[in-house]
Parts: structure tokens; C-alpha cells; sequence
């Protein structure tokens, strides 16, 4: 990439707050640029799925610096001053500003990336959580930034830079052998380190997501077992409630909260559609017909065919979010005054 001549002065613009709008699209449409090829490689290597995300490659590129560009109530950018707080940009020059910059936004897109796949599959979300819970009560790996990606490396091991990394197949092989579907993720950091110590002629380098994916698909045939013993359960409920209860249900409590909130909100633009999201939500969680990786993002793009995930971000998710758990807590309360208020206590 050619180093722009203007970066030097966007960066100082940007963090002086003396920034026009001019500046802003400037300086957002470089840091796609630097973004892009890096978000394409992701795709190419198989790390990201357009398919699986329903984004394209511009769309998840916007996603991932989203938090880049947010800004504080003085219009200040927060996480870019705190990248430069320790640099002397008059010192620099331009390529030098340029390689600062570019790994500012390699690791907005590392963290993004880790972000929009929790968002897009719930399963991952709290595989990714519990994975890095435990990497920090382990304390057996310490997490390394690389090209806008996570890895972990064993605490204090030293190996000959010249080795290869592991093979994931080779890694998925090892450890296989050594994990139980139900040990926690407490058990499988620390079989993960000793398979990665064990193999001198590897690299004991791993991507933080990359064994996440590999700890998923332990937990999910675990989980996808618990989901049918529960389910058939269910089944043999001897008074279960029927979808259209529930139906019946949900649209009352929608009805009530679409009056309650039209009355309070001045935009109510979108308020119609918003309740028809949670309207659905309502009934798939209490029928127990969660769909893995149905987003709110995905239920409002059902009603919206042209919202980009940016655009829900910045205009629709707070709203939708907060009246989907206010409906949640009101069809909650109306289960269990329906269900079990209608039982013969003997």
C-alpha cells in the first residue's frame, strides 16, 4: 500500500479534536483500506464466513472498527488516544505514522472479528468467554497480538523460532485424545498445555479463536445430548402449555408494551417492527425453539431487507434489545400466572 501523505496530518487532526467532517470520512475510508486486505485474508484462510455471519466482506469490515471510531461526550476518540498516548507523532514520518496506525486497526479487527462471531452464534459466544475466564485462573498462557490476531503461548516456554506452527489437524488429533466431553474449560486449558509443551517440533503458538472453535465442537456434542434428553422431557410433560398459548400470550404482552412505550417515545418510526421481533422472540424462547445464531440483528432483517449490521448497531440495537428483555420479563411473569395458576393443588 502506498503511504498516503496525509496521514501524519489526519492522525494529528483526529487526535487534537480539531477535526472537520471532511477529516472524519478521510480518515475512516483509510483505516478500511488498512482493514480490508487483512479481513479478505480472514475469509481466504476460512477463519471467517461471510455465509455463516450473512455479511459481506465491507459489512463485517465496518463492524469490526465500529468501536474504533466511537466517541466520548467531548467528541474526543478514546481508544485512538490511548493507542497514541506514548508516541510522538511530530518525531514520525509518514510510513512510521502509517505502521502505528495500521496496528491500531489490525487489533479493532482482531477483537472485532471475535465480537461478530459471538454475535452471529451464541454457543461460540460462551465457549469464548469461558475459554478466556480460564486462560486467566490458569495462568498458564499468556495472550499475544499478532496481524490483528489472538494467540496463546505457554507461560515462560521458549522454542526455536525456526519450527513450524502446529498443524490444526495435528492439533485437533492430539488433543482429542486426551479431552472428555465433560471436563470443563479449566481441564481443557491445561490439556491443551501439555499437549502444546509435549510437541517439540511445533510451535506451542495457537489462535485464540482457533481453540475456542476446536473447544465448541466438544462442548456442543455434550450440549446437543442435554438438548434431546430435555427436550423429550418436555415432551412427556403431562400439562404442557401450546404454541398457540404462547402465541396468544406473547401478542397481549406486545400489545400492552406497544401501548405503553408508543405513549412514551417521540420516535416511533420503527416501534411496529421492533415489537414484531420481540413478538417472535417471546414465542421461540418459551416454546424452547431457540434457533443457535438467529440474531436480533437477523429477526430485524427479516422486516428490514436492506439494514446493514453498522446500521442496526448505531440506530436499532439499543432500543431493540431493551424492549425485547422488558418483554421478556412480562411474558416470564404471564407463563407462570397462566401455567401454574391454572393447576388443581391437592
Amino acid at each position: 500500500m502506498t503511504v498516503p501523505p496525509v496521514v501524519k496530518v489526519l492522525l494529528q487532526v483526529v487526535l487534537s479534536g480539531t477535526y472537520t467532517p471532511f477529516d472524519i470520512r478521510q480518515f475512516v475510508h483509510l483505516c478500511f483500506k488498512l482493514a480490508l486486505p487483512l479481513v479478505r485474508k480472514k475469509i481466504a484462510l476460512g477463519k471467517v464466513r461471510p455465509d455463516i455471519l450473512r455479511l459481506g466482506e465491507h459489512d463485517i469490515v465496518i463492524d469490526c472498527l465500529a468501536d474504533l471510531f466511537r466517541r466520548d461526550s467531548q467528541g474526543r476518540f478514546e481508544m485512538i488516544e490511548s493507542h497514541f498516548k506514548d508516541t510522538d507523532l511530530g518525531t514520525m514520518d509518514q510510513a512510521e505514522a502509517l505502521a502505528t496506525l495500521r496496528s491500531l486497526v489490525f487489533q479493532a479487527v482482531g477483537r472485532g472479528i471475535i465480537r461478530v462471531l459471538s454475535e452471529a452464534d451464541p454457543v461460540l459466544s460462551k465457549v469464548l468467554r469461558n475459554t478466556k475466564l480460564a486462560v486467566q485462573k490458569t495462568g498458564l498462557f499468556v495472550e499475544m497480538e499478532q496481524f490483528g490476531e489472538t494467540y496463546l503461548v505457554p507461560r515462560g516456554y521458549h522454542w526455536d523460532s525456526n519450527t513450524p506452527p502446529m498443524p490444526p489437524e495435528r492439533m485437533e488429533q492430539l488433543f482429542f485424545r486426551e479431552v472428555q466431553v465433560s471436563d470443563s474449560a479449566m481441564i481443557m486449558i491445561r490439556k491443551l498445555h501439555a499437549v502444546l509443551v509435549k510437541e517439540k517440533q511445533y510451535q506451542p503458538k495457537v489462535p485464540f479463536v482457533g481453540i475456542a472453535l476446536m473447544f465448541r465442537r466438544i462442548h456442543t456434542s455434550a450440549w446437543e445430548a442435554e438438548s434431546t434428553e430435555e427436550a423429550r422431557t418436555r415432551q412427556q410433560s403431562e400439562d404442557p402449555m401450546s404454541v398457540a398459548e404462547l402465541a396468544r400470550l406473547a401478542a397481549e404482552v406486545c400489545k400492552e408494551m406497544r401501548s405503553v412505550f408508543y405513549r412514551r417515545d417521540d420516535k416511533k418510526r420503527f416501534l411496529d417492527i421492533y415489537i414484531a421481533v420481540v413478538q417472535e422472540v417471546l414465542v421461540d424462547e418459551h416454546n424452547g425453539h431457540v434457533r443457535d445464531g438467529y440474531t436480533y440483528y437477523e429477526r430485524l432483517k427479516k422486516h428490514m431487507p436492506k439494514l446493514t449490521r453498522a446500521e442496526y448497531v448505531q440506530k436499532h440495537k439499543k432500543k431493540l434489545e431493551y424492549l425485547a428483555k422488558s418483554g421478556k420479563k412480562r411474558m416470564s411473569d404471564e407463563v407462570k400466572r397462566v401455567f401454574f395458576g391454572s393447576r388443581v393443588v391437592l
